[in-house]
């Protein structure tokens, strides 16, 4: 077995002393918000232990961060820390909860993670694209951390406005499959790979650590990727219509950019800190 592919920049990750699993580092993360109008009450929701009910005592916390209006609130929505399955049930459940209150008007998304899996982060996308098709007249606007970087920004593709930090990084737009070959060291300790599958030529241990390298796995695990990265660079082709500066192919290379880099690229609408976001 191997990891999933990941939406992760590859320093991210490191291989623990089995070989067998992947340690990732999450990140702190940061809170701010966004106002389209004035004397807004800004919602946030945090995701406490337990389900993933709508309710407080199910999980679900409200805070206040800016007092205004009761009946005109932005739900500030975080997504930090690697972005798993767990990430995506609980951007449901808060988006959920926002959808339900008729006095939410606007949306926050706000991004600090460095990436995470290929399937939870497509999650997270098409839910945003969905809100949206559903509430077209409640912006969704995406507000950028320390790290908005591969997952991460497939996410915030999805959002109408992005604004990024003078310090974010982002973009990082790939996928990668961590894959370690150790054939060389178990012959030289005597180990063999001896691994039954059925069919017996087939790709059932394609990529096997101890099994030495084989091009037609190399060929058939691209392929799995390859798919994924063709999806990314068409959420972000679609998300950014219109505002990117280049051909996708050479934007959609890898490159982790600076928010400076990001915004002469049309990754992101605007620089800016927290106030920067309330005044627009």
């Amino acid at each position: 077995m191997y990891p999933p592919p990941m939406f992760m920049p590859p320093g991210m990750f490191k291989p623990q002393r089995s070989f067998a699993r992947i340690i990732f580092t999450t990140l702190a993360t940061a809170v701010f918000g966004l106002s389209i109008t004035l004397n807004l009450y800004l919602l946030a929701f945090s995701v406490l232990g337990g389900g993933l009910g709508l309710s407080r005592a199910a999980g679900i916390e409200q805070t206040v961060l800016v007092e205004g209006d009761p009946k005109e609130k932005i739900a500030v929505i975080p997504v930090s820390g690697v972005i798993l399955t767990n990430t995506a049930d609980r951007f449901n459940a808060m988006l959920t909860a926002a959808e339900k209150d008729p006095n939410v008007k606007a949306i926050v998304i706000d991004v600090d993670t460095p990436g995470g899996a290929v399937t939870p982060s497509d999650e997270i996308h098409a839910r945003i694209l969905r809100f949206r098709q559903q509430f077209p007249t409640r912006p969704v606007v995406v507000t950028m951390g320390g790290l908005a970087t591969s997952g991460g920004y497939y996410v915030s593709c999805a959002g109408e406005y992005v604004f990024a930090q003078r310090t974010t990084l982002t973009g990082n737009i790939g996928v990668i499959l961590p894959r370690y070959n150790f054939s060389k060291l178990a012959k030289s300790y005597g180990v063999e790979e001896v691994t039954v599958t059925a069919p017996a030529n087939g790709f059932k241990n394609a990529g096997s650590s101890l099994a030495p390298i084989d091009e037609k796995d190399n060929e058939y695990l691209q392929g799995l990727i390859n798919d994924a990265y063709g999806s990314f660079k068409t959420a972000v082709k679609t998300g950014r219509a219109g505002k990117l500066a280049g051909k996708i192919e050479e934007i959609a290379n890898g490159k982790v950019y600076t928010a400076s880099e990001a915004l002469s690229l049309g990754l992101v609408d605007q620089l800016g800190y927290a106030t920067d976001a309330y005044d627009k």
